[in-house]
């Protein structure tokens, strides 16, 4: 019943400023893409979640980048 906040890194098959870009204009922030900040990780977006995140939200994501993956 606390907060919690988690993170990971995903290694995308493209530029994950181009996901991110493709994502928000639907209305989905995605995450941050690491390549921004650290040369040769273009392709890494890094993924957060916490006590709100619902499985919902998550699906949402899922099906978003599948699309944008394509």
């Amino acid at each position: 019943d606390a907060p919690y906040g988690y993170e990971f890194a995903l290694a995308l098959p493209k530029e994950a400023a181009v996901v991110t870009r493709a994502l928000a204009a639907q209305g989905i922030a995605a995450g941050l893409p690491v390549g921004r900040w650290y040369k040769g990780l273009d392709n890494v977006l890094l993924v957060a979640c916490t006590e709100k995140t619902t499985p919902r939200h998550i699906q949402t994501l899922a099906a978003a980048l599948s699309g944008a993956l394509q």
